[in-house]
C-alpha cells in the first residue's frame, strides 16, 4: 500500500496543480512539486492509500485507448518523481 505522507497537500493553482509541504514536512521539503490533472487524480487516489494495481485499474477505466503496460509506465514514473511525498504502509 502506497500513501501520501503526512504534511503534503494537494493545491490547484490555475491549470496545474502543486504538491506542497506544510508544516513539520515544509520544515525538511522546501520544493513545490508541480503536476498536471492526470497528476492529481494519481495523488487523490494515493491519499487514500491505494496499490500501483489499483492505480492501474482506475486509469484504465477513466482514460480511454491507455494500455495496462502505458498505465503502469505512466504510474511508475509519477511515483519516481514525487517519491519523497509517499511512503509504503
Amino acid at each position: 500500500m502506497i500513501r501520501t505522507k503526512e504534511g503534503f497537500i494537494l493545491q490547484k493553482m490555475l491549470d496545474a496543480y502543486m504538491i506542497i509541504a506544510i508544516g513539520k514536512a515544509g520544515e525538511q521539503f522546501h520544493d513545490i512539486l508541480k503536476t498536471n490533472e492526470t497528476g492529481a487524480f494519481y495523488w487523490r487516489m494515493l491519499q487514500k492509500g491505494t496499490t500501483v494495481e489499483e492505480m492501474v485499474e482506475e486509469s484504465l477505466q477513466r482514460f480511454e485507448n491507455l494500455s495496462a503496460e502505458e498505465a503502469r509506465e505512466d504510474i511508475e514514473a509519477f511515483l519516481q518523481s514525487i517519491a519523497d511525498t509517499v511512503e509504503e504502509a
